[in-house]
């Protein structure tokens, strides 16, 4: 889990901010990347189909991803109750077979995209003077698998 933030209600209000707002995508992105081992690519590729049951009418305690390039193996990865809650909450509003869609049906949202969503959940909550949110930063920069955004000017 990159879930650095040590401030459980500080870390749920970051979680429930797109919720807030209505935008429940943006809801289960954040949640699904500080509540899971997911890396930020891995996440945006995710289909209902891998975790959600059509036929058991129920979401899938886990999913198996492929891991490694050269030395590649499954792993499981966990859907804890809080991650399958949000994805319960969008699953009515689907639009597609992948839970990122992006407004261009046949794509998920970009990394970019991804990150800027995070990103504004945090910056909402935690003052830039702030030690934490440099630290909450940096879970947002790990979500995003690496992706470091450009300077503002």
């Amino acid at each position: 889990m990159i879930n650095k933030i040590e401030d459980k209600k500080l870390s749920l209000k970051i979680q429930k901010y797109w919720l807030k707002k209505g935008n429940i995508r943006n809801h289960v992105l954040v949640v699904m990347a500080l509540r899971t081992e997911f890396k930020m690519v891995e996440l945006l590729r995710l289909r209902w189909s891998e975790v959600y049951d059509e036929r058991k009418g129920e979401f899938k305690p886990s999913v198996k991803v492929l891991k490694g390039r050269v030395h590649a193996r499954l792993k499981t990865i966990d859907l804890s109750r809080m991650v399958i809650k949000a994805l319960a909450l969008y699953y009515p509003e689907r639009e597609g077979e992948l839970i990122f869609q992006s407004r261009h049906k046949d794509r998920s949202i970009n990394r970019i995209q991804a990150w800027r969503i995070i990103s504004e959940a945090i910056d909402e909550y935690v003052p830039k003077e702030e030690d934490l949110y440099q630290e909450a930063q940096s879970v947002c920069y790990l979500a995003a698998d690496e992706y470091v955004p450009e300077e503002e000017e």
